[in-house]
């Protein structure tokens, strides 16, 4: 990029920010436009996390071909998790960016994708998924087979990290329900595809027991879905106006620069960076509210992902399900799920006004806690869940009531994820590529170790899902907390406060902008006619700035004609 080889003058440029109702704003793009996209970050994302649950099917025929144990034979599920926690979070190294949106400067800490854009991690982590996946499918050596599951695992962390950045990118803070909508389908999309894949896997793996075809399918099904990356549009505000700008220079304003692009950071600095942070605790040590969130997460996900290694033990082991039916109980938790997403709508807005005891505190529907009443409901429905099928588990109990379970498993699944990552949403803004990273490392590393240690508990696999259970019971407070006492949790964040002061300033500034007088500029004019943009000279950047402060920068709102 042109901005990293040279340090720029930054008190001498023509800043380009965004007109009000823009329409290359991804924030007021058509509705149409923007489920189009939302269409293509579910598929995309469904077709990289299937990805690791199909291998759970094929580890009978790994154990049987590698001669290895079943704890080897795990690690192929575990590394490939393993790679969700740190493929996010070299997208999101840290870096300290200084985003100007109207006519002030901020410097907040950000993912490299803010730097670099959304898209361009797309369209290259892709094709190195696809390349990763080839060995694990077509080598004949175990230990190449699950070295490259990890690095596939890593690839497939970019859609799940940035799928939730592009959420943000394209919703406004204030239009919860488009957020709520968007934060369901991504979260089903993320959490279906777990369970999907042992329906699909075990039929595969009984028709074709000599060949590890559940990754072979998983490596065509990643080539065929690599079309959808063209339909993909660049959606990070900064990167869309750096764009603009770099036209402008071509069209002959050398002064034109994007605030996105007058940060001088190198490449390589910002790769020291985004490798420091792989070392994430701040903001899981230090935000209560993401802490939180994090534990409930990630008791929820390593459940999921331990019911992979659970699941055969107890109907095709205990319960006699042949080999091709050993993935069919996963299907209620597919339809407990789409329970959650098909009425999230109606059933939200009734929790939201549904009055609570005094003592919980008053979270008004207007609040960001208004959502974790319903997270509160599903907090409790994960612990019933998990005993039910604890204490149903054994050869004794006819299969359908641990199956039953698993419905209920998938409904407090899901929702505790869309109520929780919604809250994160709310409150962070600015800071939700950070919160989500943190919130991510943390569950993959639960995810990770759950399928290892599980088979060295399977035995007592009553004893071990009843632990789980109680563990649900005892986190049960936390929503509770955040229901009495977020106000105040959200008053004491430092990120939350600088997110909400830097986007309170951008509204002001918006408004001033749209009534203060407009200065045309015959410069622009012609940059206009040559570069197809038209220019408008809003004000001069000094008067923002202090007044002592002498410059000559000027700020520039573009609009496509």
């Amino acid at each position: 990029m042109e901005h990293m080889n040279k340090k720029i003058n930054s008190s001498a440029v023509d800043v380009v920010v965004f007109q009000s109702n823009d329409p290359e704003n991804p924030k007021y793009w058509s509705r149409a436009k923007k489920r189009m996209i939302m269409l293509t970050i579910c598929l995309l994302l469904f077709a990289a996390v299937i990805g690791s649950s199909l291998w759970a099917p094929a580890q009978f025929q790994i154990i049987e071909k590698y001669g290895v144990d079943s704890t080897v034979s795990s690690l192929g599920l575990s590394l490939y998790i393993l790679g969700f926690a740190f493929g996010p979070l070299i997208c999101k190294g840290y870096d300290i960016l200084t985003t100007t949106f109207h006519f002030f400067d901020i410097s907040l800490p950000g993912p490299l994708s803010e730097m670099y854009g959304r898209r361009i991690f797309f369209l290259f982590g892709w094709p190195l998924l696809i390349a990763c996946a080839a060995p694990s499918a077509w080598a004949d050596d175990i230990a190449v087979i699950i070295l490259f599951r990890f690095f596939a695992g890593f690839f497939s962390g970019i859609p799940l990290g940035l799928g939730q950045a592009v959420t943000v990118d394209m919703f406004s803070e204030v239009d919860l329900q488009a957020q709520g909508v968007a934060a369901s389908l991504f979260t089903f999309s993320a959490f279906s595809a777990p369970v999907v894949g042992p329906v699909i896997g075990f039929f595969i793996a009984d028709r074709v027991p000599n060949e590890l075809w559940c990754l072979r399918v998983f490596f065509f099904m990643l080539i065929g879905f690599a079309p959808l990356l063209f339909f993909l549009p660049e959606t990070h505000l900064p990167t869309i106006l750096a764009k603009r700008a770099k036209n402008l220079r071509k069209a002959g304003n050398p002064r034109a620069y994007a605030q996105h692009e007058l940060s001088t950071k190198s490449p390589g600095k910002l790769l020291r960076i985004a490798l420091l942070n792989l070392t994430l605790t701040d903001m899981l040590v230090t935000e209560p509210i993401v802490a939180g969130a994090s534990f409930w997460m990630s008791l929820s996900y390593g459940i999921l992902y331990f019911s992979l290694e659970a699941y055969p033990v107890i109907f095709i082991e205990q319960h006699h399900f042949p080999i091709q039916l050993g993935g069919l109980p996963f299907i209620p938790i597919v339809i407990g799920m789409l329970c959650a997403v098909v009425p999230y709508i109606p059933v939200t807005n009734f929790f939201i006004h549904l009055k609570l005891p005094r003592w919980m505190g008053d979270a008004g529907p207007e609040t960001p806690e208004a959502r974790l009443k319903l997270a509160l409901f599903s907090c409790i429905c994960l612990p019933v869940s998990i005993l039910w099928l604890a204490w149903t588990s054994g050869s004794e109990t006819h299969w359908i009531a641990p199956t039953l379970a698993g419905a209920l498993f998938g409904y407090a699944n899901i929702i505790i994820f869309f109520t929780f990552i919604t809250y994160i949403n709310n409150c962070y803004t600015l800071y939700t590529a950070s919160a989500a990273a943190a919130t991510a490392f943390s569950r993959s590393l639960i995810g990770f170790a759950f399928p290892l240690f599980s088979n060295k508990v399977l035995v007592g696999l009553g004893e071990v899902l009843s632990i789980f259970g109680f563990a649900g019971i005892a986190l049960l407070p936390v929503p509770i907390i955040y229901l009495r006492y977020g106000p105040r949790l959200r008053e004491r964040s430092p990120y939350i406060q600088e997110s909400s002061r830097v986007t309170a300033q951008m509204h002001h500034d918006g408004n001033e902008k749209q009534g203060s007088p407009t200065v045309q500029n015959e410069d622009n004019e012609r940059y206009s006619e040559s570069g197809d943009y038209r220019s408008t000279l809003v004000q001069n950047a000094n008067e923002k700035r202090d007044s002592t402060d002498s410059t000559s920068s000027t700020v520039i709102t573009l609009e496509q004609v």
